[in-house]
């Protein structure tokens, strides 16, 4: 029931799980057609959803995309949903490549969405995540918990590393779609002048308040500031 905002015609159906996410030019496309025919009320604005996953700095980082079992699986069952799984090769000395396929993916795509977009709508900020949560991804829940008993010191060091690099690879993502000085991040639609974000800590239902004020509230304040 929406007059749409420009006469952008819907791209063909993906030929699948993987062109449905990780195909730039389709979801460039799918995103300029998406947001033309999006109901835009209230205060709501338009806001190309470029997310690669929820905490994507953990793919970025070496832990791998797939679906449950690993398998290509027909259109409709990986429709809305990206899996990340933990990073089979996993070393608590990770660092960060600049050349990793994952890495190079999230940027083209926000290229190919700032492109297509002409002006017309923001590009999201994917929901790259932080702390504790990418870690988790890293390397898997249970062992991330774990570790916060066994090594507690190194967790800690990963944990600044991971905010050293969030901040490295968003200051370059920023750069690819902000417009003038100012940005959008994809989920909520949020915008403001200069950077902006989301924060959370999604694993801290698992973790005491003691070890929350250790692992993650120092971290978060780091974003903050």
């Amino acid at each position: 029931g929406v007059t749409p905002h420009a006469n952008i015609p819907m791209p063909a159906a993906p030929k699948g799980y993987r062109q449905r996410w990780f195909d730039p030019q389709w979801r460039a496309e799918y995103l300029d057609w998406y947001v033309a025919h999006s109901c835009l009320k209230a205060d709501i604005l338009p806001v190309a959803n470029t997310q690669l996953g929820p905490g994507s700095l953990a793919a970025i980082l070496g832990a791998r995309y797939d679906n449950p079992d690993g398998t290509e699986k027909e259109e409709s069952s990986a429709d809305d949903t990206i899996w990340i799984f933990p990073d089979p090769e996993y070393r608590d000395d990770f660092d960060f490549n600049p050349n990793h396929p994952n890495y190079i993916l999230h940027k083209e795509l926000l290229r190919a969405c700032k492109k297509k977009a002409n002006g017309n709508y923001y590009v999201g900020m994917p929901d790259l995540m932080e702390g504790l949560d990418v870690l988790a991804a890293m390397k898997g829940t249970d062992r991330e918990l774990t570790d916060l008993v066994t090594q507690p010191e190194i967790v800690e060091r990963q944990m600044q590393r991971i905010n050293e690099i969030y901040f490295k690879v968003f200051d370059e993502l920023y750069d690819i779609i902000r417009e003038g000085n100012e940005m959008a991040f994809c989920y909520f639609s949020s915008w403001a002048p200069d950077k902006m974000t989301k924060l959370q800590c999604d694993i801290s239902t698992m973790i005491s308040p003691e070890d929350y004020r250790r692992f993650v509230q120092p971290f978060i304040k780091e974003q903050c500031k």
